[in-house]
């Protein structure tokens, strides 16, 4: 990290973003609308769509909100979470992932009816994160990382992934009220 910084002490888990549950992680450093986080596991359903970046996130949602709201072996529902999140997945593909809530386990959780959802473990790790409102546009999104990448290099922390965006709103939510993000993972110097 650069002369001068220093990693302040873990904040209080996040837990919900407007009554959503949302993963848990600690603020480990906060600077403006950047954050380094520490989170911990989590479990989640996601699906990989191959198609333009804005068609692979509402086809992903689509494919999981089916899931969520009874496309599974017992027709349950599983309660809806935030963030959504979109992240590459090589070969023109994306992943779009639901969290799935933090009371259920993988041998708790239906099956899904479409076979290409995947329920999977999300490791616990370091992320650095910038947040910003407004509709979150390829434009946007991409703007949102590469500042994020130029706090980072100013930071000291090495970048060891791809950026993962991710959406806390539904699209009737005001532009203005919407919270977006684009994170990447990071190893602390």
């Amino acid at each position: 990290m650069a002369a001068g910084s220093a990693i302040v002490l873990p904040a209080a888990a996040a837990a919900d973003y407007r009554g959503y549950e949302t993963p848990k992680w600690r603020v480990l450093k906060a600077d403006g609308v950047f954050e380094l986080r520490d989170y911990d596991p989590y479990l989640a359903a996601e699906v990989s769509i191959r198609a333009a970046p804005d068609r692979a996130l509402r086809q992903g949602f689509r494919t999981l909100a089916g899931y969520i709201f009874g496309g599974n072996d017992t027709g349950a529902k599983v309660a809806m979470t935030a963030p959504v999140t979109r992240a590459p997945a090589g070969d023109a593909a994306w992943t779009v992932r639901f969290m799935m809530p933090g009371e259920r386990r993988e041998d708790t959780l239906p099956r899904p009816d479409n076979r290409a959802i995947r329920l999977v473990e999300i490791e616990p790790g370091l992320r650095a994160v910038v947040r910003f409102s407004g509709l979150a546009t390829e434009a946007r999104i991409a703007a949102a990382e590469a500042r994020l990448r130029n706090w980072l290099a100013a930071e000291g922390l090495t970048v060891r992934g791809p950026a993962e965006a991710a959406w806390f709103d539904d699209p009737f939510t005001l532009p203005w009220r919407r919270r977006n993000e684009v994170s990447l993972p990071v190893a602390m110097s």
